[in-house]
């Protein structure tokens, strides 16, 4: 009957170490800001992790910038997909708590599509970091 006690205990124990494990692997650490541009030919590419605090101001924005063109409720959703606007802006997004992704083929979009999106990633930079 101890046998079955120690396994029990052992299992128990693994089980909740690697719950803590993985909790802590996890968990998105909100002092670390990072945004990047990156452009070549092909396309631009803007990403930017933030503080979970400034999700709501960024869901603004990108509401403020792209609703227009666009019935997608920025705060409702977390999106990770292809993007066709009203303007036909052709664009990948990933739009989660924390996290933002655009990927804009530039050979699939207009000139002035990808001048709105560099506009947009100079003024993200700052309303994702807060500053």
């Amino acid at each position: 009957m101890t046998t079955y006690r120690i396994f029990f205990v052992f299992g128990l124990l693994c089980i909740v170490s690697a719950l803590f494990i993985f909790a802590r692997q996890h968990r998105r650490d909100d002092r670390n800001i990072s945004v990047s541009v990156s452009e070549s030919k092909e396309a631009y590419k803007f990403r930017a992790d933030y503080p979970t605090a400034n999700h709501g101001r960024v869901c603004d924005y990108l509401e403020k910038q792209l609703g227009r063109y666009t019935n997608i409720n920025f705060h409702d959703v977390e999106i990770d997909g292809h993007v066709v606007l009203d303007n036909q802006a052709d664009f990948y997004l990933l739009l989660e708590p924390g996290k933002l992704r655009m990927t804009l083929n530039k050979k699939d979009n207009s000139y002035a599509t990808y001048e709105k999106f560099s506009q947009m990633g100079r003024e993200l930079k700052e309303v994702a970091t807060g500053r």
